[in-house]
C-alpha cells in the first residue's frame, strides 16, 4: 500500500521573511561594501606609503639627499625629467605606485587647467643632452590646458611626491605663521593658506624669514609629502597655487622654470599645517572624516570636503 506523501511549498509568510532578509542583507553591503572597499584602499595606500618611506631613508642615508622630483632643479644645474617617483624603480618599477584613489584624469582639484604639481609627464633629451619640456611648463602660464593629449597613463596616476629641503620649508612656515597671527583677516588668510610670497615684506617687529634668500636647487632634499587625491577624489587646491602667489612670484624675480620647488614649498607648508597644535593634519583626509567640525578648516579652495590623503616624511 502506498503511503501518500504531501508536497509542501513555502508559505507567504515564509517567503516574505526570505525577502526581507535578503533584502536586509542587500542594504547592509550597499551601505557597508563601498566603506569597507575605502577602508582597503587606504590600507594599501599606507603601506605603499611606508614602503616608499623604507626606501627613502636608504636612499637619504646614502646619497645624503632625497631624490628630487619632475621638474626640480639638480646639483648640477640641469632639470630632473623622470617622473614624480621614477628613482624608487629598483623596487617598485616605473609608475608602478599608483594612487589608488587616482581618476582617469592629473586634474587633482578639478578645475580644468593642470598646475605644474598635479601633471606628471615625462620629458626628454635633445641631440646634446639638454632637457626638454612640454610647453607652458616652464615659460608662459604657470599651467596648461587640459587637453586630451596629456591624458595619457592617466588611469595610473602616481601619487604626487613632493621632496624639499627642510630648512626651507622651516623658513616658509615662519613666515606664513608669521601672515597668520597678523590683526589684518586678509593678511592672516594669506598665511593660512599660503597665498602669497613676499619676501621683501616688512614684518616689523620680527623679521621676515623669506628675507633669507632661498636657493635652488638647495643643498639637499631631506623631508617629503606624498599626496594622495583620497577617496573624494580631490586635493582642494593644495598643489594649486592662486594666482596671486604667481604673480609674487614673478616680482620676486623668480624665473618660471623654478616654479616646481616654490609650489612645492607652498604644497609642503599646506600637507604638515597644524594649526591646532593638537597633532592632526588640518587638511588631511584621515583626520577630517573624524567628524571634528569646530576645528575643521576650509581646504585652500574654500571647500570643505575631507580633503587628499597625506603622508609625511622629514628626515
Amino acid at each position: 500500500m502506498k503511503s501518500k506523501c504531501a508536497r509542501r511549498g513555502f508559505t507567504l509568510i515564509e517567503l516574505l521573511t526570505v525577502v526581507a532578509i535578503i533584502a536586509i542583507l542587500a542594504a547592509m553591503l550597499f551601505i557597508a561594501g563601498p566603506r569597507v572597499i575605502e577602508m582597503a584602499r587606504l590600507a594599501n595606500l599606507q603601506n605603499t606609503c611606508n614602503q616608499i618611506r623604507t626606501i627613502a631613508v636608504a636612499y637619504l642615508a646614502s646619497k645624503q639627499s632625497l631624490p628630487p622630483a619632475y621638474g626640480y632643479k639638480l646639483g648640477t644645474g640641469g632639470y630632473n625629467i623622470k617622473p614624480y617617483l621614477a628613482f624608487f624603480d629598483n623596487e617598485f618599477g616605473n609608475f608602478k605606485i599608483y594612487d589608488p584613489f587616482g581618476l582617469d584624469t592629473y586634474d587633482t582639484d578639478q578645475d580644468g587647467v593642470l598646475s605644474l604639481l598635479e601633471y606628471c609627464p615625462i620629458g626628454t633629451r635633445d641631440a646634446i643632452g639638454n632637457p626638454i619640456f612640454l610647453p607652458g611648463l616652464y615659460v608662459g602660464p604657470s599651467s596648461v590646458p587640459v587637453e586630451e593629449n596629456l591624458q595619457r597613463n592617466a588611469k595610473q596616476r602616481p601619487l604626487v611626491y613632493i621632496p624639499v629641503n627642510l630648512k626651507d620649508a622651516e623658513k616658509v612656515r615662519d613666515y606664513y605663521l608669521l601672515l597668520a597671527a597678523l590683526p589684518d583677516p586678509v593678511r592672516a588668510r594669506d598665511g593660512e593658506y599660503g597665498n602669497c610670497w613676499r619676501p621683501n615684506e616688512s614684518l616689523a617687529p620680527a623679521k621676515n624669514p623669506l628675507s633669507a634668500r632661498i636657493v635652488v636647487p638647495p643643498r639637499k632634499y631631506d623631508a617629503f609629502v606624498l599626496i594622495s587625491v583620497g577617496p573624494n577624489h580631490h586635493t582642494g587646491g593644495i598643489l594649486t597655487p592662486p594666482p596671486e602667489f604667481i604673480a609674487d612670484l614673478n616680482d620676486a624675480g623668480i624665473a618660471p622654470k623654478d616654479y616646481y620647488y616654490y609650489f612645492a614649498l607652498r604644497a609642503y607648508y599646506l600637507a604638515t599645517r597644524d594649526a591646532n597644535k593638537d597633532g592632526n593634519l588640518d587638511f588631511d583626509y584621515q583626520n577630517r572624516v573624524k567628524g571634528n567640525d569646530d576645528k575643521k578648516f576650509p581646504l585652500p579652495d574654500g571647500s570643505m570636503r575631507p580633503g587628499p590623503v597625506i603622508y609625511h616624511f622629514a628626515g
